[in-house]
């Protein structure tokens, strides 16, 4: 029989009687996924009739890589190229070779659609309880852009989805016959469908070194040695053949740093210099030249700090210029709350650590404090990354990771309350 605690402000009771109330009716946690279904195939029915099939900048490139396979064949140039960012985008042309464009779309659409379901079983796999799973599935299901992605020929939405379907596959109990092979090509399809795959290697390590499942955990690690293995071998091979005469080959890291640089002297947040505040700069482009992004940080080191955390806000808080008022409200409403839930949840966190200690954690069980920390290391590299690298004013970069911030956000949440509606250690 659960019981309130008198412990604590008005709010948390008021919050433990809300979730006691979720938690008596078990009937709405057996609903949730049926629900988060419904949801899914709603979204993407109704986007399919209005959007039908979509092309971005990248389009071109992609269909042209799909149409040298189809012509040449998977030979080892035309599968990864002549760079390491071609080659790290290879899946996406994969799919558009073997499905078509129509094909792909389908395909992608028929993942996403699955996006809230996978959410919602992710959560209860994990303990949450019923009121926060309940809020994350009301995050999900009001957030079109989740779903427009999948109805463009472009690695965002095959990625988004993909991304909850590993952590969907990762937190499957016991060990079904259909689990590793299923791993193995999701983890391949994933990390080689966009270039920022490679932003999964932390949080998959810190989730394999977490778990309770020794066997899952070397299968993981031995999939993340095996995938960097393959990598180092395949840039090897394109840095011989780079050395041929007459082929060229950019430093991506370098032309990064250096668009980096130039939008750090001129004040610029976002890739496009026409869509973004401009800020005051200390210096002059004149006093600038001949010094590199890192001494002009350190020379206005006041400046640098003030400009990387507004670049970073950039990212986190899409609101735009070119946005309508009705866009920036609703994502400010969005990703302003999901910072506060972020940020919140946190603070609150470490203070019922201190309250009650470590071993609290330990009542969410390992895998759920492992997906905790894998979501939650997921959404830390990939927007320092994202933020060092260049962003464009449209958000598409941070589309792939919302559902999984979403994720990270009530499963924190649950943990906090956890911390919070018992007993401290003290009593």
């Amino acid at each position: 029989m659960h019981s309130v605690n008198s412990n604590g402000p008005p709010f948390l009771q008021k919050l433990k009687q809300v979730v006691l109330r979720f938690e008596r009716t078990p009937s709405i946690r057996k609903a949730l996924p049926i629900i988060a279904l419904v949801i899914g195939v709603a979204w993407v029915i109704a986007l399919s009739g209005r959007l039908g099939i979509q092309e971005g900048g990248d389009t071109d490139g992609y269909l042209a890589a799909a149409e040298l396979l189809r012509k040449g064949g998977f030979t080892f140039s035309n599968l990864f190229g002549n760079s390491t960012g071609n080659m790290l985008y290879h899946m996406t042309h994969v799919w558009l070779f073997l499905l078509g464009k129509t094909g792909f779309v389908v395909f992608t659409a028929t993942l996403t659609a699955f996006l809230p379901y996978f959410l919602v079983t992710i959560l209860k796999r994990s303990g949450v309880k019923t009121f926060f799973i309940a809020c994350a599935l009301f995050y999900v299901g009001t957030n079109e852009e989740i779903y427009k992605w999948a109805f463009y020929v472009l690695s965002d939405g095959i990625m988004l989805s993909q991304i909850m379907l590993l952590l969907f596959l990762l937190m499957t109990p016991g060990r079904p016959w259909y689990l590793w092979p299923l791993l193995v090509i999701v983890w391949y399809s994933l990390y080689f469908s966009r270039s920022t795959g490679f932003l999964l290697n932390p949080a998959v390590i810190l989730f394999a070194l977490i778990i309770d499942n020794p066997t899952k955990r070397k299968f993981i690690l031995g999939l993340f040695l095996i995938t960097i293995g393959f990598i180092g071998v395949t840039a090897g091979v394109q840095r011989t053949e780079a050395r041929r005469p007459g082929v060229l080959q950019a430093s991506i890291v370098q032309n990064v740093l250096d668009l980096d640089r130039r939008d750090f002297t001129k004040g610029h947040l976002l890739m496009d210099e026409k869509m973004t505040e401009k800020l005051s700069v200390p210096f002059t482009e004149k006093e600038a030249v001949g010094q590199t992004l890192s001494s002009l940080c350190w020379s206005h080191k006041s400046y640098c700090v003030y400009y990387w955390v507004r670049k970073y806000l950039a990212y986190v808080l899409p609101i735009y210029p070119k946005y309508s008022f009705r866009h920036n409200l609703f994502n400010l409403l969005f990703f302003g709350s999901s910072m506060l839930l972020s940020a919140g949840g946190f603070i609150t966190l470490l203070y019922g650590i201190r309250r009650k200690g470590w071993k609290t954690l330990k009542t969410s069980g390992r895998d759920g404090l492992g997906i905790y920390v894998m979501t939650g290391m997921l959404i830390l590299t990939a927007s320092l990354f994202h933020t060092a690298a260049q962003i464009d004013p449209d958000a598409r970069y941070l589309m792939v990771w919302v559902t999984p911030w979403i994720g990270f956000n009530f499963l924190q949440a649950n943990l906090a309350y956890n911390f919070w509606s018992g007993p401290s250690a003290a009593d």
